[in-house]
């Protein structure tokens, strides 16, 4: 095994970012992370990136051991996820430690992390010739970055034509890249201009205290950020977050394409986050429940001439590698027996999914330290100041209602409005939509034979059943209107929620009279018209002429410090959680926790590439 470089390296700096290019069964994880844990000198953060084609193990336990690395060997155990292809993030230690699995061809998988590591562990493979190999890992390493790898004349090479300075010879080559001022100091190019982070970021403000903003704010407190959220309403959670239950879930495309990564990645983030605020208490006596969830395979509650067969559905798993512990596709009976009710359709069976109670999600995530609620406080305009180098927050009489080196716009609908002056913002394509749950009492469900099933259901609406902290019953849904401003609950939305309830669950309503006593809700969901959110740094316009390579949004130049996470649409449970880190990582420079090709997708600056593409 490599020797642990950390002790050598990591005095201080924040947070400390290992890349191993082989997955030893975790040993070299576990011997860094013990000598974290026992050294006063370690950084807030380590983050262990190891890379690895599927399926990979955890180090078997040794029954014998019953010292510090048994204990945290039965840790990397219990948190061993279902490995899907791609990114996975397991968190230790209150998310002060980071394991990440990059699961997949090791050359693609290098070209899609973004990050700066202090460390390299280089093991050649067969699948990557050599010069790729470190060549690639130069383009991660930090300045002063220590590189290890096994001595021959193609590392020697190239390390040298890298920009690495060469230690003694060995069964280890030892190397390092220069930092600045040093000699030998070789700068890389520079990374794009829309994936840098902000120079200074010490005070974020964040406007809005949705799941959107509440979610940037914990991530950006969690990166040492002092963070004031701005939220006009006299309390957090307003608008679609109010609801008292939402879903949050992966899906399954044949295609495969952004959509179907971006949430299959966020559920799988979101997973071990909400089950860590429920363990730790923190969302109160009743803030969701993590037993999974299923989903009609594509229009199933709808007429089929002939029911999807199974064997292909499994077979489409198989092909995207998705493992059983994560989706499985069920026959109706068997969906049925999970539900405890007939279902009239095939249904996939989500492991990595449930159901979330958003205020108290919302809550949570507004009391990590480091982070300021300000209700009751509009912001109708911002400003830059360029004597101060702030940005700043103001009140319709002109005022300063805050000011910070960083703004994230998280505002939904009032997001264009405020970002228009500095970016593309009025130009981006954007849906607002009337949604109205329908929430059914216990006895109400009683006295109607309306089923109750034991996993939340979802396929194009949904229903779940409420514990009884959260009134019993059941929640049905929702509607999806355009344009439709109106706050009343209508009957009539009760009535297509119900429709929608038969569908699902083969229940037939026992008349039309039911609407007047049943309780709702409305809200309103912003949305782009590629269904994908909106996030990072937004782009500036004023510096784009004569500049070439704006066809992917990595290039696009930005306004420094101005930022936003929106149009989270109804996928604001699911993905909020990942999106909050995604933003935190471009502010400060950390590991990014999204692929790259995913990164372009949801990037703020896309639809400024996607008009230079157009002929």
């Amino acid at each position: 095994m490599m020797p642990v470089l950390g002790p050598g390296l990591w005095q201080g700096l924040a947070r400390f970012v290992v890349v191993h290019t082989a997955w030893d069964a975790g040993k070299h994880f576990l011997a860094t992370w013990h000598a974290w844990r026992t050294d006063a000198h370690r950084p807030g953060h380590l983050v262990y990136v190891a890379f690895s084609p599927l399926p990979c193990l955890p180090p078997a336990a040794d029954p014998t051991d019953t010292g510090p690395a048994a204990a945290l060997t039965a840790q990397l155990h219990q948190a061993w996820p279902a490995l899907c292809p791609g990114l996975q993030v397991l968190h230790f230690e209150q998310g002060a430690v980071q394991l990440w699995l990059m699961l997949g061809p090791l050359a693609s998988s290098l070209s899609q992390l973004q990050a700066s590591a202090h460390a390299l562990l280089l093991v050649p493979s067969a699948a990557l010739e050599p010069q790729r190999l470190y060549g690639a890992c130069a383009r991660l390493a930090a300045p002063g970055a220590v590189a290890l790898t096994p001595d021959s004349p193609a590392a020697r090479q190239g390390l040298q034509t890298a920009g690495f300075v060469l230690g003694a010879a060995g069964s280890l080559l030892k190397a390092q890249r220069p930092a600045p001022q040093a000699p030998g100091f070789r700068p890389l190019p520079p990374a794009p201009r829309g994936r840098r982070p902000a120079q200074r970021h010490r005070h974020a403000v964040v406007i809005g205290a949705g799941l959107a903003g509440a979610s940037a704010a914990r991530a950006l407190a969690a990166q040492g950020l002092a963070v004031t959220v701005l939220e006009q309403a006299p309390q957090a959670a307003q608008q679609a977050s109010g609801n008292v239950a939402g879903l949050f879930h992966s899906v399954v495309h044949a295609q495969d394409g952004a959509h179907a990564l971006l949430l299959r990645a966020a559920a799988l983030w979101a997973a071990p986050h909400y089950a860590a605020l429920l363990n730790a208490g923190a969302l109160g006596e009743v803030g969701g429940l993590l037993r999974g969830l299923l989903e009609g395979h594509e229009d199933a509650p709808k007429a089929h001439p002939s029911p999807p067969d199974i064997t292909e559905l499994r077979a489409l798993l198989h092909t995207l590698g998705l493992p059983p512990e994560h989706v499985q596709a069920l026959e109706a009976p068997q969906a049925s027996s999970v539900a405890g009710l007939p279902l009239p359709f095939a249904a996939w069976l989500f492991g990595q999914a449930g159901w979330m109670n958003p205020p108290s999600v919302v809550r949570a995530w507004l009391a990590q330290p480091g982070v300021q609620l300000r209700t009751n406080s509009t912001v109708d305009a911002l400003r830059w100041d360029e004597q101060r180098q702030q940005w700043q927050a103001l009140s319709v009489q002109g005022q300063t209602v805050a000011e910070a080196d960083i703004m994230v716009v998280a505002s939904a609908h009032s997001s264009a409005r405020l970002l228009a002056p500095w970016t593309d913002a009025a130009d981006w394509p954007l849906e607002t939509t009337r949604g109205q749950v329908t929430q059914l009492s216990a006895a109400q469900c009683e006295r109607w034979g309306v089923p109750r099933p034991r996993l939340p259901l979802a396929s194009g609406a949904y229903a779940l059943s409420l514990p009884p902290q959260l009134g019993g019953g059941l929640l049905c849904g929702a509607t999806k209107q355009w344009d439709d401003a109106d706050p009343q609950v209508r009957n009539s939305d009760h009535q297509h929620n119900l429709q929608q309830l038969q569908s699902l669950t083969g229940w037939c309503p026992p008349g039309n009279d039911m609407g007047d006593t049943l309780q709702g809700r409305v809200g309103w969901r912003l949305a782009t018209q590629d269904r994908l959110p909106l996030v990072g740094p937004v782009a500036a316009l004023s510096e784009l002429q004569g500049l070439r390579q704006l066809e992917q949004p990595r290039h696009v130049p930005r306004v420094p410090g101005l930022y936003t996470l929106t149009a989270l649409g109804a996928r604001g449970l699911t993905v909020a959680p990942l999106l909050g880190e995604v933003l935190a990582a471009w502010v400060t420079g950390a590991p990014m926790p999204l692929p790259t090709k995913i990164l372009d997708t949801i990037d703020a600056a896309r639809f400024v590439s996607r008009a230079r593409r157009q002929p």
